[in-house]
């Protein structure tokens, strides 16, 4: 009998209400018992009912393995009635997730390791063996205290926090603001080329008054000194036009990442206290809701928003590290 014994869970983890790592781990335990309870339906059938945006090159529903597995001291015992016998372990070099963690659980030699596979075109090697370490030092930290609470737990070292917290010495800041750099540079080039893009290509007073158009709609909706203005926006021309727009207004803008789930996003957009969320509309419908008005890049168009947008395309080219 040869097969693949395996099926995939998707789980989401519940950390509301400031948990301790306790009250986290129980919420996850309770989460993994009732989708056991579903383990024989096919990972692929949950992906067909679901029916999320799919790219190719990228794993739907989820992009990060957790995998526990209990290892046997050398060869010998049974499984469902037959033999079991070890092989090395292989390796493909192809990434089937944007990151992986195997866990393997030595309990012979009281030892667990760990081996993180990523992927090659979102992570080097520095990356990834600074996000092995660290969650080794939270493993670390949770063993020690369980019943500390998640948001205290410290993933920097002491040379990250060092760096962090030592900014070095203050350089010169001229006495302008972006928008009036911007404004300086149009009166000494206006016809020079400011933008090119694939939709787009803008000299530096065409760019001027794009944004100065979307200015206007802007502080007309409540944008402006102390206020901060969202922006879920793709690459694009559009998008330069809006940042300018928003410095232009007087506002603070607020990058948003529409492949974010709509509750991460109306969770930031919340925490900012945007006054209001500017997207194109095309992608007015995958807004989450939050902000009372979302417009459309160009002032004339203006809608409500929903959904997020598909993720973004990955290769899969993969490597792995192990710690143990």
């Amino acid at each position: 009998l040869v097969g693949f014994f395996v099926n995939t869970l998707v789980l989401r983890a519940d950390l509301s209400g400031d948990p301790t790592f306790a009250d986290l781990l129980d919420r996850v335990r309770r989460t993994d018992l009732a989708a056991f309870d579903h383990q024989d339906l096919p990972f692929q059938r949950v992906v067909e009912a679901l029916a999320p945006p799919r790219v190719a090159g990228r794993n739907p529903l989820f992009q990060v393995m957790l995998g526990y597995h209990p290892v046997a001291g050398g060869t010998g015992g049974t499984v469902l009635g037959l033999p079991v016998v070890g092989v090395p372990e292989a390796s493909t070099e192809t990434a089937k997730f944007d990151l992986d963690f195997i866990f393997a659980d030595e309990a012979e030699h009281e030892r667990l390791s760990l081996t993180l596979e990523y992927a090659t075109d979102l992570w080097d090697a520095t990356t990834a063996a600074a996000i092995a370490r660290r969650m080794v030092a939270l493993l670390e930290q949770v063993a020690a205290d369980p019943d500390r609470p998640v948001r205290e737990l410290d993933l920097l070292t002491a040379q990250e926090r060092a760096q962090a917290l030592d900014a070095g010495p203050a350089l010169p800041v001229p006495a302008n603001t972006a928008a009036g750099l911007f404004a300086d540079a149009v009166r000494r080039c206006p016809d020079a080329l400011a933008v090119v893009a694939p939709d787009a290509t803008w000299t530096f007073a065409e760019l001027d008054a794009r944004a100065n158009r979307l200015a206007r709609v802007l502080r007309a909706q409540g944008a402006g000194p102390e206020r901060v203005v969202g922006l879920a926006l793709p690459r694009s021309a559009d998008g330069v036009a809006a940042v300018l727009a928003v410095h232009k207004a007087g506002a603070a803008y607020l990058p948003v990442d529409p492949d974010n789930p709509r509750e991460h996003v109306a969770a930031a957009l919340a925490d900012a206290g945007a006054v209001l969320l500017l997207t194109t509309s095309a992608l007015a419908r995958c807004c989450p809701p939050g902000p009372d008005t979302c417009c459309s890049t160009r002032p004339t168009r203006w809608r409500r928003s929903t959904r997020p947008t598909p993720p973004r395309r990955r290769s899969p080219c993969a490597r792995s590290i192990r710690r143990t």
